[in-house]
């Protein structure tokens, strides 16, 4: 299993009744969208750049395991 801190855990998947279902790892953050408009102001700088530093490490990982992504 790939394994990383920003990437959702796969577990497996399925079909039933003709849908595919898949079971994935429950993440009950919200979403992006959420936070961002839970805030009072703009993030900062230093904010994005984490965020960004998270997301560029997690497509990383993927690349170096040879996975394909949408």
């Amino acid at each position: 299993m790939l394994e990383h801190p920003n990437i959702i855990s796969y577990f497996d998947s399925f079909e039933e009744d003709g849908v595919i279902m898949i079971e994935m790892e429950y993440a009950d953050g919200g979403t992006l969208s959420q936070y961002l408009s839970s805030l009072d102001k703009p993030l900062e700088e230093r904010e994005v750049i984490a965020m960004l530093q998270q997301i560029v490490g997690a497509i990383r990982h993927i690349h170096e395991h040879n996975i394909l992504h949408r």
